[in-house]
C-alpha cells in the first residue's frame, strides 16, 4: 500500500512541476535558447567552425568504430548491438553533415547570409547530435 502512495505522491509532483513550468511559459517570459537571432561569425568564421565541428565530428566517429572493434572482439552482443544502432545514427547524421558543407561554401561563395546562417544553425545541431551518440555509445 505505501508504494501506492509513494508512486500517486510522484504523479502528483511531476504534474504540479508541469503545470508550474507551463505557468511560467505562459507568462511570456523568455526560456531557452532563442534561434531568432542571427549568428554573429563572419563567413570565413562560420566556415572554420563548421570546419572545426566537422573534424571532430569524424574523431567521433572513429572512436565510435573502434569501440564497435572492441565489442566484436569480445563478442559482447548488447554492447555491439549499443555501438552499431549508435554508429548507423552518426553515419546518418554525418552524412547530411557532409551535404550541408557543400551548401554552407556555395552560400558563402554567394554571399547569402540568410541560407549560410541556416546550414551553420544545421551543422551545429548535427554535431550535437554527433557527440550526444558518441557520449552514449
Amino acid at each position: 500500500m505505501s508504494r501506492r502512495r509513494i508512486a500517486i505522491a510522484a504523479v502528483s509532483l511531476a504534474l504540479a512541476g508541469a503545470s508550474a513550468a507551463f505557468a511560467a511559459v505562459g507568462d511570456g517570459e523568455d526560456v531557452g535558447l532563442d534561434f531568432r537571432k542571427s549568428i554573429t561569425l563572419s563567413p570565413s568564421e562560420t566556415l572554420a567552425q563548421s570546419r572545426d565541428y566537422y573534424k571532430k565530428m569524424q574523431e567521433t566517429q572513429r572512436r565510435v568504430l573502434q569501440l564497435q572493434s572492441k565489442a566484436k572482439k569480445d563478442k559482447d552482443m548488447v554492447k555491439l548491438n549499443c555501438v552499431n544502432d549508435k554508429l548507423t545514427q552518426l553515419k546518418g547524421h554525418m552524412t547530411v553533415t557532409d551535404q550541408s558543407m557543400s551548401s554552407l561554401s556555395l552560400d558563402v561563395a554567394k554571399g547569402d547570409d540568410t541560407a549560410r546562417q541556416h546550414e551553420f544553425t544545421r551543422i551545429t545541431i548535427l554535431y550535437q547530435k554527433v557527440v550526444t551518440l558518441g557520449t552514449e555509445a
